[in-house]
Formats: C-alpha cells, sequence, structure tokens
C-alpha cells in the first residue's frame, strides 16, 4: 500500500504545479484525445497532491455551478475520490471557496473524461446563415462568419461558440443541461429560447423565451491563486425572457436589462435576413454591415462618424443601403475595386 507523505519537497511541488496547469489548459482547450485521458486518469490517481494542484488552479474559473449536475452522477471512483479529499488536512481553507474549486474541477475533469456520444462542427461564411436541427430536437440558427462545437454525452449537452453569433432554441431535458461556452462565459438552460453573440472576449445573451443562467468568470483564465487565499468566485446572473446581458471587461457589474419588443425585433432581424437601424451611428452601421460582406468599408472624415441612420435593409444588398446613404446622407460613396469602398463628405456644387 503506497503511503503519501504531507511534506511535498518545493521542486516536486513547482513539477505538480505546472503538471496541473498544463493538463487544465488542454482540459478548458477541449483538446484531449483518447491517450490524453488514460493519462490524466493515472496522473489523478498517482498523487493526492495531484488532485491538490488541479483543484486549486480550477478554483479560478469557478464554474462549478454549470457541472454540479455531472458530479451528483459521478461512479463509485468518482465517490470515493471526493471522499478522499474531504478527509484530508488540505481541506482547512475556508469550506465554500474550497467546494466551489472541488466541484468545479472534478466536475470539469470528469465530464472532460465522459467519452461523447456526439461531436459535430458547424460554420457559416461571411453573409451566410444557417438553421440546424440537433440530434435532441433543439435548433441551432447561425449568423454570418459564425462557427459552434456540439458535444453531447449521456449526461449533458455542451456547445461552445467560437465565433460569431447564433440563436438556440432548446429542447427541454432536465436530465441534461444545455451549456453554451462563449468568452470564458458559460450560458445554461434547460428548455429556452436565446441568443448569444460573441466579440473577442465580449458576449451579449439574449433571452426570447423562458430564463438562462449566465456564469461569468471573475479572474483572467490563467491567474495564479496563492493557497491560503480564498479562491475565486463565479458571478452567476439570472437572464429573463425579454432581457438582455452584455458581458465585458470594462463593466464593473453583469446587470440584465430589458428589452422593448421593438428592439428585441431589430436585434433578431437578421433572422429574417434583414438589417434594422434606428438612429444608429453610421460607424455602428458600417461596423455591422462589415459582417456580412467581405469588403471593407472607410468612414473618410471623422465627423461622418456621428451621422444617425435609419432604415429596413436586405441583408446583401449592400448597394441599396449605399444608395441610401449617399441621396439621404449627402455622402460620397467611391468603390476601389471589389474589397474597398470610402465614404466622404460630397463636395460643394
Amino acid at each position: 500500500m503506497k503511503n503519501y507523505s504531507q511534506v511535498v519537497p518545493l521542486r516536486a511541488s513547482e513539477t505538480i504545479k505546472q503538471e496541473a496547469a498544463d493538463w487544465l489548459a488542454k482540459i478548458d482547450g477541449g483538446s484531449l484525445s483518447e491517450r490524453d485521458r488514460r493519462a490524466l486518469r493515472e496522473w489523478l490517481a498517482a498523487d493526492p497532491e495531484h488532485v491538490k494542484a488541479l483543484t486549486q488552479f480550477a478554483a479560478i474559473w469557478g464554474e462549478m455551478d454549470v457541472l454540479l449536475n455531472d458530479f451528483a452522477k459521478l461512479g463509485e471512483e468518482k465517490a470515493g475520490l471526493w471522499v478522499f479529499l474531504r478527509h484530508n488536512p488540505w481541506l482547512s481553507v475556508p469550506l465554500a471557496g474550497i467546494c466551489a474549486g472541488l466541484l468545479f474541477c472534478l466536475g470539469l475533469v470528469f465530464a472532460t473524461l465522459e467519452p461523447p456520444i456526439e461531436q459535430e462542427l458547424y460554420l457559416t461564411r461571411v453573409g451566410d446563415m444557417q438553421l440546424r436541427q440537433l440530434s435532441d430536437g433543439s435548433t441551432a440558427h447561425l449568423n454570418t462568419d459564425s462557427t459552434i462545437e456540439i458535444e453531447y454525452s449521456l449526461s449533458r449537452r455542451i456547445v461552445r461558440l467560437l465565433r460569431g453569433e447564433a440563436m438556440f432554441d432548446v429542447a427541454h431535458d432536465s436530465a441534461r443541461p444545455f451549456i453554451v461556452y462563449a468568452g470564458g462565459n458559460a450560458v445554461k438552460a434547460i428548455g429556452t429560447q436565446f441568443v448569444i453573440r460573441l466579440e473577442s472576449e465580449n458576449i451579449v445573451v439574449t433571452v426570447t423565451e423562458g430564463r438562462v443562467q449566465l456564469i461569468k468568470r471573475r479572474v483572467a483564465r490563467m491567474e495564479p491563486l496563492p493557497v491560503d487565499a480564498p479562491p475565486a468566485a463565479q458571478e452567476i446572473v439570472l437572464v429573463s425572457k425579454g432581457e438582455a446581458v452584455e458581458v465585458r471587461d470594462d463593466l464593473e457589474q453583469t446587470i440584465p436589462v430589458r428589452v422593448e419588443r421593438e428592439e428585441l425585433a431589430r436585434r433578431l432581424s437578421w433572422i429574417q435576413g434583414q438589417l434594422v437601424f434606428d438612429g444608429e451611428r453610421l460607424e455602428q452601421v458600417v461596423a455591422e454591415i462589415g459582417r456580412y460582406i467581405p469588403v471593407k468599408i472607410v468612414i473618410v472624415e471623422p465627423e461622418l462618424r456621428d451621422i444617425r441612420i435609419s432604415g429596413r435593409f436586405k441583408i446583401g444588398d449592400t448597394d441599396a443601403l449605399l444608395e441610401a446613404i449617399e441621396v439621404s446622407m449627402h455622402i460620397h460613396v467611391s468603390r476601389v475595386g471589389d474589397q474597398l469602398i470610402y465614404l466622404s463628405r460630397q463636395s460643394a456644387g
């Protein structure tokens, strides 16, 4: 029987931390092969310090609420690991904090080890949209230049929004939560309809039916966490029908806001193949148009950026939009080849 010492040499401790960080990066990146999964099982079983290190690093994610249901379904081998951890001395840190890290770590690790029963990758090119029927009865409607990765297992339904925007109409299945990861955050639903738009690491979640739970990570992805410091907590935000919430680094609070019916219809107009503007700045309009066409539009004079634009336009009919801007706003449209358009003031006379 192996005898584990409570004292770990400094060099060995640093090696374990590095190994734990490497494993966590692999898990979060979704790049574990079958060989990696076996190696991770062996690494965790080899030394309780491995489990401790991985738990402490994983605590900075703070997504344990998303994985709580999975943890409750762990088998005897995983439950035994929980019993071992609960009775070890290193659990002297605050209970709530260590439980958050522990539940997250175990849930993430073993959910990752659980063989997927379905894996798919869907994407759209610039200017294209796509409606996908998923195997559980849910649907995913992808906007322009968007990519999602589907990974279903027996206990949960995972979707990763890697780029762009998508609407999800989720089929009810209380035994398998539907979780969308985007920009380091997670959106959890059982049966509902919502839209997620990802820009860099920022996301906007708009709920059109039911209610979702947004789990926001509060700290940087691999920020070191002192052993004697409480693990970083996640921020959980409930977003109901007719509400939207934005997650940005420069926002201290993540608060859902009510979205009026007209504004909601405008936000979802892309599903009907249209773009609707209601007093948006020209700079915003150009940025939105740029998502749907492989052409760069440049506003020459800075003062033109604040001109307000209103109207309804068919996606892909860029000529009609530019013509409307040119006629109603007295802006000169100049094309340079097929890939560049300049917007400038019309000359007097």
